[in-house]
């Protein structure tokens, strides 16, 4: 089930042991950058049954653009508080 040689892809590995666990119909894969759309959950509720008829012979590709963007000096403020933050709980 394993690669013998697990270096090679260590992430697909990883992400393989997590999946082995799951006991619902449909997993959503996303990497840590990726920010699904705010209608995103809303639309897979809506379209759950038919998405679920169609994953047995379907692989659901999610688009992702990058988009640049700028804070207010207020949000900017409140981002680099929320990092800060986040650096004082992995020091910990």
């Amino acid at each position: 089930m394993y690669p013998t040689d697990a270096s090679l892809y260590p992430a697909n590995v990883l992400r393989n042991i997590a999946l082995e666990p799951v006991r619902t119909p449909m997993v959503f894969l996303l990497d840590i950058d990726l920010v699904p759309d705010v209608g995103f959950y809303a639309y897979v509720k809506q379209e759950f049954r038919t998405l679920l008829g169609l994953s047995d012979s379907h692989v659901f590709t999610i688009p992702a653009f990058q988009v640049a963007f700028s804070y207010t000096h207020g949000e900017r403020e409140k981002q680099r508080e929320r990092e800060g933050e986040r650096e004082r709980v992995r020091e910990r």
